[in-house]
């Protein structure tokens, strides 16, 4: 009976041990993850005036927009690509009527739709969101 005994502490003693060191190896494989991550950094693409897609009568959108990438990496690409990412913005802002914009989700859906362009130049998932801290319709 004593024996029974000690291999079933021991069987318990092993168990405990295995379940510490498989917890201690995910605790810091998720912290080495977490450090290697890049930290997100806001990108000023500038003020644009535009005129949008409605056809009765013109109309026009003056915004700010602030897109918020995956680190300094993503942002020196940015720089070396604004030409082209201020482009596609444009012509993002300008396929808008100004009704469309008007709508509940017009915003929202101008931040996909304008993510989608940039993230067609940048590659994807490089943009985490995108911000118009300023947004006039004319």
């Amino acid at each position: 009976m004593d024996t029974g005994k000690g291999i079933l502490a021991a069987l318990v003693l092993v168990l405990v041990l295995l379940i510490l060191l498989g917890g201690g190896f995910v605790w810091f494989q998720m912290q080495g993850k977490e450090l290697k991550e890049p930290l997100p950094v806001e990108v000023d693409m500038g003020e644009f005036t535009t005129n949008l897609a409605d056809t009765e009568r013109t109309r026009y959108i003056q915004t700010q927009v602030t897109l918020l990438v995956q680190g300094m990496g993503i942002q020196k690409k940015v720089a070396q690509e604004k030409a082209a990412l201020r482009d596609a913005i444009n012509s993002t802002l300008r396929s808008f009527t100004s009704a469309r914009l008007q709508t509940p989700h017009g915003e929202d859906e101008l931040k996909a739709a304008l993510k989608a362009a940039v993230e067609g130049i940048l590659g994807p998932g490089t943009v985490q969101k995108v911000y118009l801290p300023r947004l006039v319709i004319q």
